[in-house]
């Protein structure tokens, strides 16, 4: 995993973490705490052409074993594309933020995802 966190002042203190490697190994509490998710843009392009779709995983967990802890929200990655997903009043993640990606959707997917998939995330430490 590469990940990176940037501040950006805007009307709120925000953050803007970027995950390079999002894998189905959970990169864990990316805010260090409770935190608010206002956005989250997922590249899926990075495959040569043959990126297969994805789902991304977020937990309220510092803690997270993929496959058997329930995610909070699970986002589609559709194949070669680059979605963006807004939550304008925010997303509250009372304990931590986690992150992981696979290609099986629901809770139980565990399958890994074959090429490198990206996301940034736009937050708000609480």
């Amino acid at each position: 995993m590469a990940l990176a966190t940037s501040s950006q002042t805007i009307d709120l203190e925000h953050v803007l973490v970027t995950n390079t490697d999002v894998d189905n190994t959970a990169d864990l509490d990316l805010m260090g705490g409770a935190c608010k998710l206002y956005n989250i843009e997922i590249d899926n392009t990075t495959g040569g052409g043959s990126a297969a779709e994805a789902f991304v995983k977020l937990y309220d967990s510092g803690t997270v074993t993929v496959g058997t802890t329930d995610p909070v929200y699970i986002f589609i990655a559709p194949s070669n594309k680059i979605v963006q997903y807004t939550i304008p009043d925010g997303a509250t993640f009372a304990a931590a933020l986690s992150i992981a990606a696979t290609q099986t959707s629901g809770t139980a997917g565990t399958t890994d995802v074959s090429h490198t998939l990206k996301a940034k995330l736009l937050c708000e430490k609480t």
